[in-house]
């Protein structure tokens, strides 16, 4: 992680570069997508603030996704799979949601093309998950966390 001296500043994009600031609110956000009564803002105000974070727009894209809003995680994800190209669970995330709408030549436009990227990156880095199970997935050498250096899917 940044925040050394001589070190470039965290770049917020995805759980694998990041600052302290960053995974609180982020963490904050992905508690508030268990309150089903709740209005979103802790999601919102996280994309506010970082809105160049594909982690971000992932996040409030499941909030969205949760209280069955289906045009609004669409934008969100299509956003953040330009911004993520190589990340598979933004593409699997983006593709489901166009499943539930019923887009079923765009999900699998967009699953053929996800699959043809190369170097992909690991799609823990954009798991809706609080930093400290994120780590966890990534320093377990158990199979089924673990598709090559990818992680489970939960969206």
């Amino acid at each position: 992680m940044a925040g050394a001296s001589g070190e470039r500043p965290a770049s917020n994009w995805d759980w694998s570069d990041y600052d302290a600031a960053f995974t609180e609110e982020a963490d904050g956000a992905i508690a508030a997508l268990q309150d089903t009564g709740g209005d979103g803002l802790a999601t919102k105000q996280l994309l506010e603030r970082y809105h160049a974070s594909p982690l971000a727009h992932t996040i409030l894209a499941q909030w969205y996704f949760a209280r069955a809003d289906q045009q609004k995680p669409t934008n969100h994800l299509r956003r953040a799979a330009w911004m993520a190209p190589r990340c598979l669970h933004i593409a699997f995330a983006l593709a489901l949601v166009l499943i539930e709408m019923g887009s079923f030549d765009e999900a699998d436009m967009v699953c053929a093309h996800s699959l043809l990227v190369p170097d992909l990156t690991d799609p823990v880095h954009n798991f809706i998950s609080p930093k400290e199970q994120v780590d966890a997935i990534i320093t377990s050498k158990a199979p089924e966390y673990r598709l090559g250096r990818g992680a489970i899917w939960a969206f």
